[in-house]
């Protein structure tokens, strides 16, 4: 919305979506067909409208989302990103080199720009759009001074681009070092902050993995993951140390609850007998030829569809035990690791807006999903200790840093030995793997195979050493007539 003047922010919205980034693009062919240019985006140095820089400090030293206009409607307005109502600096515009491009530095922008729409290219940007508040909380905004610190929202943003140009599409989007040409800008006319960032390949592009496939012209979609990636790493750059400790804080306590959870499972399983039926069950489930190397595998959770794991079984039973864990003797425990997760996802709600997260996994689900898994490796490595030898597989170890592990030694009597000494005592050992009747001629099929296989191997050296010892006692002529026999023997059999 405009405010009719510059850095007129509107603050005390306490809103969610303090730093969000829509992204859109605009092909040579559209724009051509429009009249329209990529370099009348911009223009020279306002030095006319007498635009001072007086607003551009850095703020820490002194005392409803914004969404961009259409890049078509942009490009009919000629001078858009320099235009005199949205910036307060002679020289607005910046890039990699310099934080103000002057006359000459727009002069070769602008060729590079004609150049790549020439070219065919497709001209991308994406639009930060920040809220007051968040800029008064990072010691980026005075709203009593209207002071704005330009050059570190700058810097952040020159700090990003090179992640959009490498990782954006299938390739990187530039052939060379100076193959992509980009620019940015920050408007102040508008109640919330808003920075752009455009950007071009300068060479015809002819790579097949960066053309559509139906128009042959270059793709403009950006990977929402290298987009979201980047964002994250602009807001980061910006946050005041405060904030920083802040949020860290908050990290460190859900880190802590996590370990202390995982590590007092052990202990409340091994000392009660409560839980000992639940443990019997699962061990009794595993399967017979990993015993030794159980553990829930590469995936973020327990899998319990048997079609994806042979460890399905066990695991269902593994999701149980965790459950009666966590809601019996470790439930204060895990109420405050899930208060302290809330906190994490109220703050990336805050910063990214309703709508973005949901559509990614809630960082409470993923810390709750690798709580779990951790506790069931640890369960599953107890069990493991039942076989260990010299040749037991370490690569076990996947639960936490194994800077960090402390081997929790089980109790003489506890669940955890009496589970092994049972087992042992009744022969009753985990399940073992069912071999049907089809599967096994199968296997003996491939045997078979094997040793007929191997056999003709055998019989071929043993003629080649033949061979080799009649040449050696040849003469030159009798060597030559049987290497004439064996390329005429050799023709008759590639004819048959």
């Amino acid at each position: 919305m405009k405010t009719g003047g510059k850095a007129n922010f509107a603050v005390n919205e306490h809103g969610n979506g303090m730093v969000i980034m829509p992204m859109q693009f605009v092909t040579a062919k559209t724009a051509n067909a429009r009249g329209q240019k990529f370099a009348d985006l911009v223009d020279y140095s306002l030095r006319d409208e007498a635009i001072l820089n007086e607003n551009n400090v850095p703020v820490d030293k002194t005392n409803g989302e914004e969404l961009t206009i259409d890049i078509s409607n942009q490009l009919s307005q000629e001078g858009y990103a320099t235009r005199a109502d949205a910036v307060t600096e002679t020289y607005p515009l910046f890039n990699s080199e310099k934080l103000n491009l002057n006359d000459h530095d727009i002069s070769e922008l602008k060729k590079d720009l004609q150049t790549a729409q020439d070219n065919g290219n497709t001209l991308h940007e994406h639009a930060f759009s920040i809220r007051a508040d968040w800029l008064i909380e990072n010691d980026l905004y005075n709203p009593d001074t209207k002071e704005l610190d330009q050059n570190a929202l700058k810097q952040a943003e020159q700090n990003i681009v090179n992640r959009l140009f490498e990782n954006g599409q299938d390739l990187p989007l530039g052939e060379s070092p100076d193959d992509v040409v980009w620019f940015g800008v920050i408007h102040q006319d508008t109640d919330h902050l808003n920075m752009h960032l455009w950007y071009v390949k300068k060479s015809k592009e002819t790579r097949p993995e960066m053309l559509h496939s139906k128009t042959g012209e270059p793709k403009g979609v950006v990977k929402l993951s290298e987009k979201n990636r980047g964002l994250a790493d602009f807001r980061r750059h910006l946050m005041s140390k405060g904030v920083k400790e802040k949020r860290n804080q908050v990290y460190e306590r859900v880190d802590n609850l996590r370990t202390n959870i995982r590590e007092n499972s052990l202990e409340v399983l091994d000392s009660t007998n409560k839980y000992y039926e639940d443990l019997r069950k699962i061990y009794v489930l595993l399967p017979q030829d990993l015993r030794g190397r159980w553990k829930v595998g590469n995936t973020d959770q327990l899998v319990t569809d048997p079609q994806k794991s042979r460890m399905a079984d066990a695991n269902i039973q593994m999701e149980k035990l965790i459950n009666k864990l966590l809601t019996d003797d470790l439930k204060d425990d895990y109420a405050a690791f899930q208060r302290e997760n809330n906190r994490l996802n109220q703050m990336a709600t805050r910063d990214n807006g309703q709508i973005h997260s949901q559509s990614i996994i809630a960082i409470s689900e993923r810390n709750d999903r690798r709580l779990r898994k951790e506790m069931a490796n640890r369960i599953y490595r107890q069990f493991n200790e039942n076989f260990k030898s010299a040749n037991s597989d370490s690569s076990n170890n996947t639960d936490l840093d194994k800077n960090r592990r402390a081997n929790y030694v089980r109790e003489a009597d506890g669940s955890f030995e009496r589970i092994k000494f049972d087992a042992l005592s009744s022969g009753q050992g985990p399940q073992k793997t069912v071999v049907t009747v089809v599967a096994a001629n199968s296997l003996n099929r491939i045997a078979n195979g094997l040793k007929r296989g191997a056999r003709r191997d055998l019989e071929t050296m043993h003629r080649f050493i033949r061979q080799q010892t009649q040449l050696e006692n040849m003469t030159m002529t009798e060597a030559a007539e049987h290497a004439t026999k064996e390329q005429l023997r050799s023709d008759k059999g590639f004819r048959r």
